[in-house]
This record gives structure tokens, sequence and C-alpha cells, in this order.
């Protein structure tokens, strides 16, 4: 089949059913839609790979060589030089790969990028928001694509979109344009008009030949590349493409587009050696040197005596000299040719098997000899001479030739060229010699159509010389027995290939650099030893090591993968299954990774199982992933089991999970469950460590997803632990909402350990923002010792979505410190719905401890069916910039269907500011939220808490729930500020035993049916004290001994006071307490005490300094004389998304409380409804934040507030990436 050769990295194209397409030079540049509002901008990019000669060309500086990991920015041009190549990765994750001679430049804060000359790829994904490529022609648009594009201003331009589209179009004629498609090619002229129609190019040729592509790691979106080679191999099998030469206008003139400016240029034809210098085209007879030049017509006496007198009739004076009349002359044997060594390699059909013993020959020029027999090979060059290695090898390229990467791995220059002998199928059982000739490879290929065998006498195969070996089937299976091991081969790769093979491997494996297991079925390792610095093993279904017979594995690196992306179809199941003998430490830099890739639309018709058994387990990455991303299919369960049985100790990142998110394709769907279990006596991870369950933006999980980390010792991250189980609607970093999760059943998050810790952060999310989990949401973690982190994060729920049972927050630890922060967070919002009870349990024997400490459980606008619970017990809880906070908020319409509790015990609170409430109502101008049941603030101390400013308890609201009480029990309250307890409406509140001292101490019941109760202890003020149940029948009940002291004016202003018997009110100091009560028709006070001007109703009475006798309460004074501050709520945030943040949009202005006085102010001209509850002038709800005279406490009631707007207000570095 004859091929056209492009310049650069551009090859082989089609035309559409052999019918040719109208084609004329024209002007267009690489494609990139541009980008939507909102997109992030490229900021700056990093080198990550350099090639030989390779410039930065900053504005202001001279020029100079460019280093990995150097940062290119605005005004920084990148050039290479003559066959180099460079990579520069944006921080979006877009990528730029530029060939030889390119220059290339971006515009920061844009999404602009430059092309000043020269080729290069470019890879944007889907969900950055597209980006534009310019030169002085032509502008380019692409949303999430893989590009190739060429440039020279005074030659030609080449566009190629890989997959995805792009538009193209003049500049400043932007209706001029073209779309092209995945696997098209637009050429044009730059200096002509119009634009031209595209043709087809062979992607799958192009992958494999263009040095962007092989020179590179594998392309984030190659399984969309694989996808649109199977859309073209169909296309192909139905001869809707047909691969021929590009076809100008029909004339069928081949046209080589060659640029003058590259010097790496290949030689466009696909020519191989000619054979005419090796053999000749006929064997003639050679002329003996006795022959006479002439023959005289007599004959002489010298005439040999067995020639005849007389001449034959043949022989005449004419003859020519050059004809030999002797009988003696005879023809030498006719030679056997040798072969040219290049082409198409034959199949050597006899014997069948072919049988390599230790008696076998190999000359890698190549000839193979076998009891005498020798055959020829073939010496594979590489792409550019020869083709694609697979079509080469085996005779065409399959997709799992493609998916498996097998095609970059030939094209190594350290393995080529390869000397490649064919059979019809082979036996191996003994130790070749090898030959390698002066000038020869010592790269060799054994290809077998059929299977590969071993057998006895075996022994130790060196195939001494050689650089490496690939043993490989067309169609057939490997088995190597344990009679044969291979010893100190620098590169081993074994392939069987064909949709029925398996590699069975027993052999050792000693000494390696290299070792590739490849099957397009099945691997099987079993009883022996793998001692490899890198082992990669690939199967198209299971990969089985160690599961019969241990395997001991020795190297530094290790990768198993089942790829089945794409069009890939697994109608069983899909496993990996590793279970080394002994220890398994692979300390090189990638580590070990186990995966199966079911990604964009891959199937598998079972399970998709990934088994880690062993002992110690160390190495420098860990990753363990089942992506079924993208639209794939899994027919039963995805299960992910790290069993480690001793310690788990990674220097770089650990990452573990199965995903089913959405990111452009549709989510993956599991047709069962999903478990992530990690077990091992401790993990220890220097970098990140990261833990999943995600069906998040429309993934889909139909049963139960788990994910479960216990170790008897210590968890430990450098860089930070992110443990997720999720079902949102996002799938990136700030949104948009793409399409719901869904879990079918519950979602469970489990940590056991003993201590807890990370040097940057922890967190822990059961997450449905957006989403639907059916049945319950339960994180659980059990610490024996101490969580300990910079930053903190504890949160289940999410907004606008569903719970369909429990959400359940409870953490038990030893103790609990972080740097900066300690959040506990069940959140529910804006239509969202947990149908069970909502309980954040906290419990701590020790200390715990931040500066900012917060327990938050929102139900703004939202349902929550049952109860609504923070129950926290603590030795000790400490926040010194801000908090301690405990809050339930529900309001907006927000319902709960059964109580609302806050519960808190320690021996000690202490903080900046303490906040306490339950909130149906912020204020805000939204209807009231509702409690079914109770509404309950109990907090419980029994040493001392120290407050900075201010002390608040609140229910707001109160008349929306079927009862409330505020019960402060116990304990020694010193607040540097404000002391308040609030309650809007009916409720009771009581103090027991508590002695609180503070510059303010006010504690008021304002609905109709207000009760303050007061037992005991000591409430000590020095600006002000007031004590008010001011409702149509409050009530300021004193049922214990209490003393009311301090400098400030005591003020006690109820409808009805009451000292019950036998009890004494003691006012020290030298003031009376002011006293505002009731009158009944008789001008008689509902002053329930004795003397002090009370009715005599009970033997309760004042001491001290006493009491003015009653005044009307009309009369009081206001409860607050501040100024009202009500700030903006922090501005819209974002929720984690499968580790990453997710937009969580709020509706409404929130007036939010940031003191005590601020809270209070709200009452100040106040005047209680009918039904008692208080109500807030509009002129109240709006005031200067600069009038504060306090801090504010930033977005503390922040009704809706998700997970991050938690982490905006962190110092925290890194937040996990979406999964």
């Amino acid at each position: 089949m004859k091929t056209n050769r492009l310049s650069g990295q551009f090859r082989d194209l089609y035309s559409l059913g052999g019918v040719s397409r109208p084609f004329w030079l024209c002007l267009i540049l690489a494609a990139v839609a541009l980008a939507p509002a909102g997109a992030a901008t490229l900021k700056q990019a990093r080198v990550s790979q350099i090639v030989k000669d390779v410039n930065l060309l900053p504005n202001q500086a001279a020029p100079h060589p460019a280093k990995v990991s150097d940062e290119v920015r605005d005004g920084t041009a990148v050039r290479t030089g003559t066959e180099s190549r460079a990579e520069l990765t944006f921080t979006d994750e877009t990528i730029a790969r530029l060939g030889a001679n390119t220059i290339f430049s971006f515009n920061e804060g844009t999404r602009n990028l430059d092309l000043g000359g020269g080729a290069m790829l470019l890879r944007v994904p889907k969900s950055s928001g597209g980006a534009q490529i310019r030169t002085a022609a032509v502008t380019a648009a692409i949303t999430g694509t893989t590009v190739m594009l060429e440039f020279h201003p005074d030659s030609y331009i080449k566009f190629i979109i890989l997959e995805g589209t792009g538009r193209i179009f003049r500049q400043g004629l932007p209706g001029e344009s073209v779309l092209v498609h995945a696997g098209q090619m637009l050429i044009v002229n730059p200096k002509g008009k119009g634009m031209p129609d595209p043709v087809d190019v062979d992607l799958s040729r192009l992958m494999n030949t263009s040095l962007l592509i092989t020179g590179f790691a594998p392309l984030p979106s190659l399984d969309l590349i694989a996808r649109e080679i199977g859309v073209q191999d169909e296309s192909k099998g139905n001869g809707a493409l047909v691969q021929t030469n590009l076809v100008i206008f029909g004339g069928g003139t081949s046209v080589s587009l060659l640029d003058p400016t590259q010097t790496n240029i290949l030689n466009q034809a696909n020519s191989t050696e000619s054979r005419q210098a090796l053999l000749s085209p006929t064997a003639t007879p050679r002329v003996t040197p006795t022959v006479t030049p002439t023959v005289t017509p007599t004959v002489t006496p010298t005439v040999t005596p067995t020639v005849t007198p007389t001449v034959t009739p043949t022989v005449t004076p004419t003859v020519t000299p050059t004809v030999t009349p002797t009988p003696t002359v005879t023809p030498s044997a006719t030679p056997t040719p040798t072969p040219s060594k290049y082409g198409t390699p034959p199949v050597i059909t006899s014997p069948n098997p072919y049988i390599i013993t230790s008696k076998t020959t190999i000359q890698t020029d190549p000839a193979i000899t076998t009891n005498g027999q020798t055959d020829y090979g073939k010496i594979y060059r590489g792409p550019t001479q020869d083709g694609v290695p697979s079509a080469y090898l085996f005779g065409t390229t399959s997709p799992f030739d493609i998916a498996n990467g097998s095609d970059q791995i030939f094209q190594d220059p350290n393995l080529l060229p390869l000397a490649v002998f064919k059979f019809s199928a082979l036996d191996i059982t003994g130790n070749p010699t090898i030959t390698i000739p002066a000038g020869s490879t010592a790269n060799l290929a054994l290809i077998s159509v059929g299977d590969i065998t071993s057998g006895p006498p075996g022994g130790i195969l060196t195939f001494t010389g050689l650089n490496s070996l690939l043993l490989a089937t067309q169609d057939g299976s490997v088995t190597l027995t344990s009679d044969l091991s291979f010893e100190n081969m620098p590169s081993l790769l074994f392939y069987a290939r064909g949709s029925n093979s398996d590699l069975t491997l027993s052999s050792d494996i000693l000494g390696a650099t290299l070792t590739t297991l490849i099957a397009q079925r099945n691997v099987n390792v079993d009883g022996n030893s793998l001692d490899s610095q890198t082992l990669q093993v690939i199967a198209g279904a299971n990969i089985d090591i160690g599961v019969n017979s241990p395997v001991t594995i020795t190297g530094s690196e290790a990768s198993l993968l089942i790829p089945n992306f794409g069009v890939g179809n697994i109608t069983g199941s899909a496993t990996i299954a590793l279970i080394p003998a002994g220890n398994l430490t692979l300390n090189g830099a990638n580590g070990l990774s186990l995966t199966i890739d079911n990604s964009a639309g891959g199937s598998i018709g079972g399970a998709a199982q990934i088994s880690l058994n062993t002992a110690d387990l160390t190495a420098g990455s860990l990753n363990v992933f089942i992506n079924n991303r993208d639209g794939g299919s899994i027919g039963s369960s995805a299960d992910v089991a790290c069993n480690i049985l001793g310690n788990l100790t990674i220097t770089g990142d650990a990452t573990i999970g199965a995903s089913n998110r959405n990111d452009g394709l549709g989510g993956g769907t599991v047709g069962t469950d999903s478990f992530v279990t990690v077990q091992a006596n401790s993990i220890s991870v220097g970098g990140l460590l990261s833990g999943f369950v995600s069906a998040n933006a429309g993934g889909h999980i139909s049963n139960v997803a788990l994910l479960l980390v216990n170790t008897t010792g210590d968890i430990h991250s450098g860089t930070g632990t992110s443990l997720l189980v999720q079902s949102t609607g996002f799938n990136v970093v700030g949104g948009p909402f793409i399409a719901p999760g869904f879990i079918g059943s519950d979602a469970l998050l489990t940590v056991i350990a003993a201590d807890l810790t990370s040097d940057v952060f922890i967190d822990v999310e059961v997450g449905e923002a957006s989403g639907q989990i059916a049945g319950n949401a339960a994180l659980n973690l059990n610490i024996t010792g101490a969580i300990t982190a910079p930053d903190t994060l504890f949160f289940v729920g999410g907004q606008a979505g569903l719970i369909g049972g429990d959400a359940t927050l409870a953490v038990n630890a030893g103790s609990i410190s972080a740097a900066n922060t300690d959040y506990f967070q069940i959140g529910n919002a804006n239509g969202g719905n947990i149908t069970g009870n909502a309980s954040l349990n906290i419990g701590v024997t020790g200390a715990i401890t931040a500066p900012d400490v917060e327990f938050f459980l929102g139900n703004r606008a939202a349902n929550i069916g049952g109860n609504a619970s923070i129950f926290v017990n603590a030795g000790s809880i400490s926040a010194s910039t801000t908090g301690p906070f405990f809050q339930i908020v529900n309001p907006n319409s927000g319902t709960i269907g059964g109580s609302a509790t806050i519960d808190v015990t320690a021996a000690s609170v202490s903080g900046n500011q303490l906040f306490v409430a339950i909130l149906n109502n912020v204020n805000d101008g939204t209807p009231n939220g509702t409690i079914a049941s109770n509404a309950t603030v109990n907090f419980n101390l029994s040493g001392t808490s120290t407050i900075t400013t201010d002390a608040t308890f609140q229910i707001n609201g109160s008349d929306s729930a079927g009862s409330a009480a505020i019960n402060i029990n116990g304990g020694t309250y010193n607040v540097g500020g404000t002391f308040e307890g609030f309650m809007d409406g009916s409720g009771l509140m009581t103090f027991t035993n508590a002695n609180i001292n503070a510059d303010t101490i006010k504690a008021g019941v304002f609905g109709a049916n207000g009760t303050l109760r007061i037992g005991g202890g000591t409430l000590s003020a020095n600006t002000e004290l007031k004590l008010y149940a001011s409702g149509s029948n409050g009530l300021i009940d004193f049922v214990s001994n209490v003393t009311l002291s301090g400098a400030a004016t005591k003020t006690l202003a109820g409808n009805t006071i009451t000292i019950s018997n036998n009890v004494v009110v003691t006012i020290a100091g030298t003031l009376p307490a002011d006293v505002y009560t009731g009158f009944s028709g008789q001008g008689i006070p509902n002053a329930n005490y004795t003397g002090f001007g009370g009715n005599g109703s009970t033997t309760g009475t004042f001491a001290g300094a006493g009491a003015n006798r009653p005044q009307p309460l009309a009369n009081a004074p206001p409860f607050t004389n501040g100024p009202i501050i009500m700030a903006p709520i922090r501005s819209p945030g974002s929720a984690t998304s499968g580790g990453g943040m997710i937009s969580q949009k709020k509706h409404g202005t929130l007036v939010r409380v940031g003191n005590t006085d601020q809270l209070l102010a709200l009452l100040d001209t106040a005047a209680p409804a009918a039904n008692g509850k208080i109500l807030i002038p509009p002129a109240r709800r709006t005031s200067d934040l600069k009038n504060s005279q306090r801090t504010n406490s930033d977005a503390r009631l922040g009704a809706n507030r998700g997970p991050a707007e938690l982490w905006a207000a962190t110092s925290s570095p890194r937040r996990p990436s979406p999964q």
C-alpha cells in the first residue's frame, strides 16, 4: 500500500471511499474554541521535559538554556533548536509540546497562545475552558481537544485534530472558518485566501510515528484518541476510508509537503534497501582461464588428446572468442543468495514448532541456525523506515496494541534496531549462543505466529551480549515453565497477543533492568522470582501474581495495568491480584501502581477487583485505582483491597480508590457495590494520602459505597490526607454543575487508627452536593490517640442533594489539635433532604484545640426528617483566635421533623469568642425554619471557661420549635466582653450553679411565655447586668441562692419575678437592683418575694444592697444600647468534590451577627408582636460594618456553608484534586 510522508510529525492520509476531495492551499492555525466566560486563565507553565537545545527568551533579559521545572510566564518565549523538543505543563493541566526549531509564547491572564513558527502539540483539558492559538495570519479555537500543528510563514500550515474539534478562521475574518473534526487535517498557504476542505489522516500511524507522541509520556487524552482510532478502523473495515496518497482535485497527484527550514526531515519515501547489490539476476558458468582466446581453422598438435582431430560443426573461424568449445569447461554450482536483512519478516515454517536449544546459534545480522539448518530474519529499524512496530511484527495493529502502548515500547531508541525472527510456533528448551557481528544490533525479537512454550532441559538463559529480548506471539499464548530462568538481561518483554492468549510465567527472572509482561487476556505469574529494577505487567482481563504460589519481587518500580478504556470490552470480570512473598520494597519514584482503566466507555461485564496482599510494603509512590470514569461500565462490583500485614511506607503520594466521575463523556456505572479497604499495621506517606470512592458528576454506584482505612498503629501524611466518599454533581474545582451523582444505598467512611496526623491537612468527607445517597451517609473515626494537622475538616452532606437515611458524623479520639482550624460539619441546604436523623457526635478524652474550632449543622431551606443534633464531649475545648462555635442553622423555611439539640460537656472551654446557637431565623427577611419538637442547648462545664471577647448562647426563632430550652450547667466563665443568653421567642433558659464573670452579662427570653430560671452560682458584671423575661407571661425565677455582683447596675425586667421560698438573691456592692415587673389591676406588682416592694407571696427575698421597689415593665431600659452591625456573609465558595472544590452558590443576603453587642442591638426599639415574637424593624436590619467596635466573626452564621467555605478561612496550601 503506497503512503505519502509529510514533514514534521504528520503522516498517512485517507480519502473518503477512495474518492478525492477538493483541496486548495490556504491559511489556518491551531484550533481552539474561545474560552467561555469564567474559565481559568493561563497564568504560568512549567518546563516538564527537555530534549537537546531548548532556550527561554525573556523580554527583559538575555536568552538562557531552559531547565526542567523552570517557570514560563507572559513575556517569556520558548525556542527549540535543531533535533530538539520540549514539553510545557500549565497549572490547569494544559500540555504544550514543541518540535524542533519552534518559537512559542502565551499571554498571561488569558487563554491565548502564540506560535511564531515550528511544530507543536497542544492538549487542552475538557474542563479548562479551551484556548486560542494565534499566528500573524490566522486564529484557531478548541475546547477540550488534542491538536497538532506546524507553521512556517513562507511555506505552509498544517493542523490535525487528534480528538475533539477545532474551528479555524482568518485574522479579521471570523466568519470565514472551517470546522475540523477528529482524524482530519487542514493544510494551507499562509499567504493564500479562502479556507480549504480538510482531509482524513491516519491517526494510528501518526500516534506511532510522531516524535511529539513517542518521545514523551502518554497523553492524558490517550483514551479519547484511541476511541477515534477505533472509529477510523471501523470506517476502514466497511470501506468508508481507504488508505491512499493525498489527492488534489481528483488528479491523482501525490504531494509531498517539504519544509526547507527543517533539518530533521526524514526520507519521504517508504522504501527499503534493494536486494540488487546482493543478488545476481541469474547464475552463469564461469570461463576457465586456459581457454584459447581464438580458434584457428586447423587443429594444432597441442590440442588436448580428448578433443577430436576434426573440428565440430559449430566451431568455425567466425566464432567469437568468448565461445569455448572445450568440453572440460563446466559451470560452477549455483550459489544460495543471502536475503536482504530489511523488509517484512518471513515466517520460518519448518520445523514446527521451531525448537531453540543450547546448541542453537543466533546471529543478529540476522541468521539463526539449529541442527545445521540456517534461516534468516529481518532488521526492524524503526517506524520511519519500516512502519508501526505492531504492524511490522504482527501484520496489523490491533486496538489492544494501541491500548497497551507496546508500539511506544518497541520504538524506544535503546531497543532499536531490532533483529526479528518469526516462526509458526516456538519452543525454548535451552540457552542459545548469541553472536553480534561488528556494527550489528544487540536487540532480538523472537516472534511466533502461534504459541511460545518452554520445556526441559531448560536451564539458565542469558542470551549473552543482548541488550533486549522480545518474546511475542501474533495470536497465541506464552507459557514459560520453571525449567527456564532468565538472568542478567537488561530488557525483557513477553507479549501474548490475541483475544484468547494468556501469558503464564513460572520462570525466574533475575538481574533484569526492565521486565514487561503483556497478555491480551490473562497474565499468571506463580512460584518464581521477579528480580527487575522495573516491572510492567499489562493484561486485557486478569493479572494474577502469586495467587497460587508465592512470588518474590525485587526491584525499584512495578506497574500492573488492565487497559480497557475506550472500545475495550471484557465480558467477564477484570482482576488484578498481587500477592508477593514476604516484604515488598519498590523505592523508585514511581513505586507501585495497580490500575484497572475502564474509562471513556470501557465495559466490564462482571466485577472489577484489585487485591494487594503483602507483608511490609515500602515504595516511592503507590497508586491502586479502578478508573471507571467517563462512561465506563462495570456490571458487578468495583472493589479495591489493600491488605498489608505489616507497615505501609510510601515516600511520595499514595492514591487508593475507585472513581466513576463524569469528565464529559458521561458518568461511570457500577452494577452493585464499590468497596475500597486499606488495612495495615501503620501507614506513613511522605506526600498526599488520597483514598476515595466517587460517583461524582453523574457517576452511578448501584448499591453501597464504602471506604475503610484500618490500622493498629498510626496514619501519617506529609502533604495532606484526603479520604472521600462522594456522589456530588460536580467534577472540577469551582463547578459548574454537571449531573447528580448517585449511590444506591449507604455511603460509609470509617477510619480506625492509633494516631491520625498530617503535616498539612486532614480532609475526611461523605458528600452528596446536588447528588444522591439513597441510604445512610456515615463518617466514623475511631482514633485512640491524637488527630493532629494544621487544618482538619470532617464533613457529611452537601446542598440540594438527598440522603435517604441518616447523616452521621462521629469522631472519637484521644485529642484533636490543629495549627489553624478544626472543622466538624453536617451540611444540608438549598432544597437538600436528609430523610432520617442528622447527628454530629464528637467524643474526645483529651483536648480539642486550634485557633479556629467549629461544630456546625446547616439546614438552610432544606429538610431533615428526624432529629438534628450536635453532641460534643471533650476534656477541654480551646480556640485561640476564632470560636469555639456550636451551631444548628435552620432558616429560610428549613424543616427539622424531630428535635434540635446542642449538647456540650467539657471540663473547660476557652477561646476568643464562644458562640452556641440554634437558629431558625437569621434576620435576613426569609421565613423562619421550623423544628417539630424541642430545640435544646445544654452546656455542661465542670471547670473554668476563659473567653477573650464574648460568650453567646442563643435560640433564634424559638417559637418555630415545639419548645425551646437553654441550660447552662455548672462551671466558671471568665468573659472579657459580654456573656449573653438570648431567645427571641418562648422557651426556658436556666443557669444552674454557674459562676459567670464578664464585663457585661445579659440574659433574655422574649417570647410571650419565656422563662429565665437561675439556681445557684454567681453572676458578676462590671458594666451591665441585665436579666429579662419581658413577654406577656414572662417569668424570672430564682430557685436557689444566687449572688449578683460587680460594679454594674443590676436590672431585672420580667412580667413576673419570683424568688422561691427560702431563697436569697444577694445584691453585692452598694447599689440596689432595679426591678421592673407587670402589675395587677389593683396596682400590685408581680414581684413574688418578701420585702423591697415585693407582694410577699413567697418567703424569698433580696440581701446585700437589696432592690429598689418594682417599676412598670414598660419603663425598663432597652436590652442593649449598642449599634447593630450586620456584615455580609463570606463570598460564595466551594465544597470539595472527590478531593477538589465544587461550587455551592448561595441565594439571598444573610444578616450576620459578629458579636453579642450586634446580636442584642437587634432588639433595640424592637416591639413584641401579638404572638410574643420580637419583630426587628427593617431600619435595624442594615448597618455599616465600620461602626463595629469588636472583631467580627467571619460568616459564622452562614447557613449553607460547604467544606470549601470552611477551607477558605484556612492557610492550607494544598487541596486534593477532584476524584
